[in-house]
Parts: C-alpha cells; structure tokens; sequence
C-alpha cells in the first residue's frame, strides 16, 4: 500500500490512557461538550486471549463494562470516561461514533488497549470477601481465620467483608471486590444463580484464595472444582509434618523457608492436582502417617483458571494457625 499525505487531519482517535477510574480518550479534533460527556456515545468491552502454540487465540471473558461518567476537556479535545469493572491483564475495545465540532464524523472510532497495570492498585486499598458458610463440618478455626484477616486488612490498607451469607454472592455485590477468600467453607453453600455470578467474578478477572476446608465444598460444581484445583478425600488425624518448599519465587511463600516443620490437618486429594495448577508446596509423606494420596503430596499451589487467578492452602485446620505469622 502506499499512502500520500494529504496535509489534511482526519477526526479519529488519538490516543488512550489509563487512570484509577477509568480510561482517557484523546481526538485529533474537538468534539462538542455535550457529545463528550454522553456515556451512550461510547461502547467500552474486555476480554483476554487463549493463550495458543499458534498465533493468536479465542477470546475469554468477553465483558461489556459500564461508563458511569464522562468528563469532557476544556478544549474537547478529550474525554475521562469513569468505568467500573476494569481489570488487570485484559484487552479493551472502546468505539465511538460521534462527530467534531466542525461536523467531521469520526473516520473509525475504534481503539484498543491493553491493561498490564491499573495506577493506585497495589497492596493498598484492596476490597476482600472473606466467606466463610458452611453446610457440612464447620471447623472452629473460622473464628480465629476471620480475626486474622481482619487483622492482616488493618496492617495492609486492605477493606476486609466478613460474610456467611450466600446473598452476597450478585453481580452487583461482587463488582466491590478484587478477591474472594473461601475460608474453610464446607458442603453445598451456593445456589445456581450465586454460582454463575461467582463465575462472572472470576471471569472478569477476580481473584479467589481456599483456605483448608475450600476444598471441601461444592462437590456437585465441577467448575469451583477446576477453580480450587482438587477436592477433599480424607485426611489422618492431626500430626506434625514437614512441607518443602518447590517454587519460592512466589508472593506467599518467598519468604519461608525450604523445610518449613509445623502441625495441621494434612489433607488428601481426590486426584493429585500437579498437572493442572502450579505447584508451590507438597509435604514429606515420610515426616507423618496416615496419608492415602501418594508420595507426591502436594499442599499449597496457584494457577489462572476461567480468566481469573486462584491460589489454595490446605494448611488452615487448627485455631493455632491463624496466629502463626509465616502462615
């Protein structure tokens, strides 16, 4: 193709950017105050791609997001666009079909964005869900679980939710949340529709952590299963035991040490979970008895599933964890 200047400036997107609240939009020509600030004049969409040994892949979590608002510039030259449910690690689309003040209609008004980091979303300011229903056991560690919690949100900036109602678990009341902790939840704790907005969270890029019990719940929800990566089996009675440590390059566990020698509830796993989740600890079957899962034994791990990233523990049974600080 070749392509001869004109000289000329077609009305078009110039550029975006990303802010705390939403994506900036930038036109190569003003556009009137009234256009810039409608929000039915733009169209705002994330996904994120399978990734494939080949180039390019389908998409996942497709999503249309909500523009809550739209600030015009002085100049019209831009427009903020407030945006809820932006999400790290995704592709945005944003179209527009509106025209400049010289009555220019916009020659594409198509652009896209990828979101590696949202500004201001750190260690601070984190929403989480701590739920911890149950409708089978209930270990009376909860308690001691939700105090922790509490107490790690006052240390960190983080806004802790306490919750054993299944209610919580809408669209609009997971939209508050960047991650949800399943603190020894145990049996059939969600209805139909409380799962498929669980997986409407994960899928737009939610975060979820197990904890113990986490894996003893849902049985009957094959998809929570792929999210926790293995359901409970059986486990002996509580001993001491040594855990290594396979990956410290990892957040939860850089800071442990290679051995780490403590007492639990050591669970088996229906099915060993290696092949489908990246694998941060197994335990030293030879350091305790009891156990029915094999020699590899693994006990902590994390992976991305559904759009979303999980990471489980199946430390967690005895109150005393809770005030154990590497755990």
């Amino acid at each position: 193709q070749k392509l001869t200047p004109t000289g000329k400036n077609v009305f078009e997107i110039h550029s975006v950017s990303i802010t705390e609240t939403g994506l900036t939009v930038r036109f190569t020509k003003p556009a009137s105050k009234a256009d810039l600030e409608n929000v039915e004049n733009f169209f705002v969409e994330q996904w994120y791609y399978e990734p494939t040994p080949e180039y390019g892949g389908a998409k996942i979590g497709e999503k249309k997001l909500t523009i809550t608002s739209a600030k015009a510039s002085p100049t019209g030259r831009a427009v903020h666009l407030e945006i809820d449910g932006l999400s790290e690690n995704r592709v945005v689309t944003i179209r527009t079909d509106i025209k400049s003040t010289d009555g220019e209609q916009i020659w594409s008004g198509e652009a896209w964005y990828t979101i590696n980091r949202i500004p201001g979303r750190d260690d601070t300011g984190l929403n989480v869900l701590v739920f911890s229903k149950t409708a089978g056991f209930r270990h009376g560690s909860i308690k001691q679980g939700r105090e922790m919690f509490q107490a790690m949100g006052a240390k960190h900036g983080w806004n802790v939710t306490l919750s054993e109602d299944a209610a919580i678990m809408t669209d609009a009341s997971l939209s508050q949340f960047d991650a949800v902790v399943f603190l020894s939840t145990t049996g059939d704790i969600l209805n139909e529709s409380q799962e498929d907005a669980f997986e409407r969270f994960i899928q737009a890029g939610g975060g979820y952590v197990g904890i113990h019990a986490a894996a003893d719940t849902e049985y009957d929800w094959p998809w929570y299963g792929g999210l926790v990566g293995g359901y409970f089996m059986s486990h002996p009675q509580i001993q001491h035991a040594s855990i290594v440590l396979e990956d410290r390059g990892h957040p939860a566990t850089n800071f442990l040490p290679h051995r780490w020698n403590r007492t639990d509830e050591w669970y088996d796993y229906k099915e060993n979970p290696r092949v489908k989740v990246n694998v941060l600890a197994s335990l030293d079957t030879s350091t305790y008895s009891g156990h029915k899962m094999g020699d590899d034994h693994p006990i902590m791990w994390y992976h991305e599933f559904d759009g979303g990233r999980a990471f489980y523990t199946g430390l967690g049974h005895t109150a005393e964890t809770y005030s154990e600080p590497k755990f």
